[in-house]
């Protein structure tokens, strides 16, 4: 069986790994792969080991024949893209549309990460409504497969959707053993380590003034938070330093580091901090049995033109206070800085993923504090996360396994 892979977003990492944890499970079957990836990701890709093609930057023409090749020397039984969305906009960026698949003889289909019949209604983006997603099908793009997390594997069969474990392979993580790893990693073993990733897209958000003010007063606030926690435990943060410049021996900033080494800083943590819920890492995190925290805000208001707002802000900490008072407007967001709170409300309510692990409010200082510290500190608070993990895994060891899912996808052609 041969299977090629389509990835067209160049700024997020995220499908691109979900593409090769499914491409990963492939090969261990016995099948064929291949990646069409944009120039941006040739380092990740020789990480994975797969054979991959980059695509041409504003090369219409190129691209094409590209597509074209790959059908006469690859011939692939299935074409999947990693991101459907990103693929429906990205003819600024490559010159390819929907028309162009139609070179392919294998079946089509799309990796659909957030189950979008459920959540297409309504995306929020900057705490506005992106109206033109909502008119996408996805069915155009042939059989879907659900990675869970993040999508709910209980809301239903449908045609032509393949709801499947996302991660077959844990960390083999354990608290009584994270000083090893960080010995090995040189990393100070007398605090216990919170883990944190800043990925770039998160600072190439839309810059409308009141999106950046938002955006500024969210950082600030976030890194109050991060000195506040740094007192007493050690913050690793692996990505850009970006907005934070202040200098702190217990914060340590660490350029991206290939899968392999990221695992052992994984292994390293007591504990794994998020602000995006929809993050690949944080699921691995998770489903590897690592305490777990993602950041979110529900806080919405927009000052009206005597500079009042319509909601009381119920939060008691000065510094955040302060910080609030500088807004025009607070939006909502799961995934920071884009928002995507109602989007992902759908699979949000009823999902046992989301009992995994803790959620915790932005500008709530100190339960936010307390919660990552009670998880820190008192076994039993990680105890009750284990045994709301352990009837998740329940749930995904029902799922169908990779070879039958791609046995049914080409139809029980060769394999």
């Amino acid at each position: 069986m041969r299977f090629l892979f389509i990835v067209t977003s160049y700024w997020a990492y995220g499908e691109l790994a979900i593409a090769c944890e499914f491409a990963k499970r492939l090969v261990k079957e016995g099948g064929q792969v291949h990646f069409l990836v944009p120039p941006t990701h040739q380092k990740t890709m020789n990480s994975w080991g797969f054979g991959f093609t980059t695509l041409f930057v504003k090369s219409r023409a190129l691209n094409v024949i590209l597509l074209k090749d790959i059908e006469s020397s690859f011939r692939p039984q299935a074409v999947i893209l990693a991101d459907f969305l990103n693929y429906n906009f990205c003819e600024e960026h490559y010159g390819l549309t929907y028309n162009d698949l139609a070179v392919f003889s294998g079946k089509i289909g799309t990796f659909d990460d957030f189950d979008w019949m459920q959540t297409k209604d309504c995306m929020d983006t900057y705490g506005f409504r992106a109206k033109r997603f909502s008119e996408i099908d996805v069915r155009k793009y042939g059989f879907s497969l659900c990675p869970c997390p993040l999508v709910n594997p209980g809301d239903g069969d449908r045609e032509e959707t393949f709801f499947y474990r996302l991660i077959d392979r844990k960390l083999p993580f354990s608290l009584d053993k994270t000083n090893e790893y960080k010995k090995s990693l040189g990393i100070p073993t007398e605090r216990k380590m919170i883990l944190f990733t800043n990925a770039v897209w998160q600072d190439n958000y839309k810059k409308y003034d009141d999106v950046k003010e938002f955006v500024n007063v969210n950082q600030t606030i976030f890194w109050y938070l991060m000195e506040c926690l740094a007192k007493k435990y050690t913050i690793i943060c692996i990505g850009k330093e970006s907005f934070y410049k202040k200098s702190n021996e217990n914060i340590i900033f660490i350029d991206s580091v290939p899968p392999d080494v990221f695992d052992r800083y994984i292994l390293a943590t007591d504990l794994f901090l998020s602000r995006n819920i929809i993050s690949t890492s944080l699921a691995r995190a998770v489903l590897s049995g690592i305490p777990c925290v993602c950041i979110q805000n529900s806080l919405r208001f927009k000052r009206n033109a005597n500079g009042e707002i319509n909601v009381t802000i119920p939060y008691r900490n000065d510094f955040v206070n302060e910080q609030l008072n500088k807004l025009q407007r607070s939006y909502k967001y799961r995934m920071f800085p884009v928002g995507w709170y109602y989007f992902l409300q759908n699979i949000y309510d009823n999902n046992p993923y989301f009992d995994t692990f803790c959620q915790v409010e932005q500008f709530d200082i100190e339960h936010t504090v307390n919660t990552i510290t009670s998880l820190l500190e008192n076994r039993n608070a990680y105890d009750k996360l284990r045994s709301k993990l352990t009837q998740y895994e329940t749930i995904l060891n029902k799922l169908p396994n990779i070879a039958e899912i791609s046995y049914q996808i080409i139809g029980g052609s060769e394999r």
